[in-house]
């Protein structure tokens, strides 16, 4: 049943975006520093709806850039957000989505390597300078993030640690899984990019 609801509502978004394609250039892609990819991802966009004081754009990314060589960081994002006031080049903001965090990282002073995974819920509010046709896109907006799911386990995690004090003594290397789901409400992103 939920399938056909989504394959309805996918289609009737396919109808509103052909019948304003020749009003808005409907793709935006965007280099975003901060937000839910917390340091640098490449973000994409897409029109689906517009009414005379909105627009209603599906959000992808999550490439994320810019890493450490010993760390394996990966961050995945879907969402949508309504930007408000379209007749301007100024417009409000908001959105909602979420993100797939991975993080495997090696600490080789301890020895150590950690591994951290989590999905969170990752509203948005925010100004975006957009003049909905072809041309420059900057947006900055306020993103926490809440955890949704911790695919580690916090209990095994206490167990682990306890564990490995000893084997720091000793300089036997260890894995050892954190619990990553923990809610951040200072993140703050800043977007660049360009709509065609």
């Amino acid at each position: 049943m939920k399938l056909k609801i989504f394959l309805v509502l996918f289609l009737v978004s396919i109808l509103s975006v052909e019948s304003f394609s020749q009003k808005v250039d409907p793709f935006i892609l965007m280099l975003e520093f901060g937000g839910a990819a917390t340091l640098a991802s490449l973000n994409g966009e897409y029109a689906l709806i517009q009414k005379e004081r909105y627009q209603v754009n599906a959000r992808v990314g999550g490439l994320t850039l810019f890493q450490k060589k010993e760390e394996d960081l990966r961050n995945l994002m879907a969402g949508a957000n309504i930007i408000f006031n379209i007749q301007k080049s100024h417009h409000l903001e908001a959105g909602s989505g979420l993100s797939y965090s991975y993080n495997f990282s090696s600490i080789s002073d301890y020895k150590v390597t950690i591994r951290e995974e989590a999905i969170s819920f990752c509203p948005s509010i925010g100004y975006r300078y957009d003049d909905l046709v072809n041309g420059l896109v900057f947006r900055f907006a306020w993103t926490p993030s809440f955890p949704v799911y911790d695919f580690v386990n916090t209990q095994s995690v206490d167990l682990k640690y306890r564990e490995a004090g000893a084997d720091v003594s000793t300089s036997k290397p260890y894995s050892l899984d954190l619990p990553y789901a923990v809610t951040r409400i200072g993140y703050f992103g800043i977007s660049m990019g360009f709509r065609f």
